[in-house]
């Protein structure tokens, strides 16, 4: 052990060539001391790491510490656990760190913070992302997050108002400091394929003040008037596509990139096809009442789900009534 290692107050005797083989970072280091930041090598962890490097294991248990061992390995230029990291988050659903695992690792790296995984965990929140509205986390979290999360693609949902009602939630907690991020936060939901009726109800009849005041604002006029022009081109290229315009194909040929991944709850009452009879219309009150449910029963609601690809074309038989 030729190679003394200051950590804050203590110290480790390593193998300076074994030291040096795996961290990289400081190969061409050849001081027999060295002195290491408390913060970015924790004494317990450069431990467990330097007891992997003895025992030349595949791979090292990463526990309850991955985050820490992510940033300690990637500032000491350890290749081989990075490396394990990728892997683990290029494995399938079954294996790897995906939905409220994720979520969970999201705040831990936020909180560190880790923003080399912070957009990765986030990105792999898909039938969670409902119950995770409900949470008080989510209310919690900044303009900028929820901006991020509303812009995947993957995130579950079974129309477009909800992402629109998890807007409104989230303003309605702390209305007096975020009214200023209403535009932000709108230019994120996708209001073509936002029910006709809540079009409608933003601007004309609103259910509370901070609907109201969302729809007063210009650029959300514009998002509104501009999901008038899909919704026409989206009705006249199935009723008469002889007759559509260039611009109306246009407008109507892009809704291939605004699909989110579309799903269903048969326990869920406005998550019912709108010509079944336990139908029932979703509006801001009843968004409350589903997340208030999710208290209770997100995890069955999230193993309940099923898939309903393209469904605003492709009808779904969602009773055997």
């Amino acid at each position: 052990d030729n190679l003394e290692l200051k950590i804050g107050n203590s110290f480790m005797h390593v193998d300076r060539y074994l030291f040096y083989n795996y961290a990289s970072a400081f190969k061409k280091n050849y001081n027999h001391y060295m002195e290491l930041p408390t913060h970015k090598v924790p004494i317990n962890l450069m431990a467990k790491v330097y007891n992997w490097f003895l025992n030349g294991n595949n791979q090292l248990s990463l526990g309850e510490d991955f985050l820490a061992i992510y940033e300690m390995s990637k500032f000491l230029g350890i290749r081989r656990i990075l490396e394990q990291f990728w892997f683990t988050f290029s494995t399938s659903s079954s294996l790897g760190l995906w939905e409220l695992g994720a979520y969970k690792a999201y705040l831990k790296a936020r909180d560190m913070p880790c923003s080399d995984l912070m957009s990765i965990l986030l990105s792999r929140i898909r039938k969670c992302f409902l119950p995770i509205v409900a949470s008080i986390e989510f209310l919690q979290m900044n303009a900028t997050e929820l901006s991020y999360l509303f812009k995947l693609n993957t995130i579950c949902v079974n129309s477009e108002d909800e992402i629109f009602f998890a807007a409104v939630h989230w303003l309605e907690y702390d209305w007096s400091q975020r009214q200023e991020y209403i535009v932000q936060l709108m230019n994120n939901v996708r209001f073509r394929l936002i029910s006709p009726w809540l079009q409608r109800s933003i601007l004309h009849q609103p259910e509370n003040n901070v609907i109201s005041e969302v729809g007063t604002k210009d650029e959300v006029k514009a998002l509104l008037w501009d999901s008038c022009v899909f919704g026409t081109a989206a009705l006249t290229s199935k009723k008469s596509p002889a007759s559509c315009d260039r611009i109306i194909m246009h407008h109507f040929s892009q809704i291939n990139g605004i699909q989110r991944c579309w799903v269903y709850c048969p326990g869920v009452p406005h998550h019912h096809d709108i010509k079944c009879p336990n139908f029932r219309p979703l509006t801001y009150e009843t968004f409350k009442d589903f997340l208030n449910c999710l208290h209770s029963y997100g995890q069955q609601f999230m193993d309940s789900i099923m898939y309903s690809p393209q469904k605003q074309w492709n009808k779904y038989k969602c009773c055997h009534n």
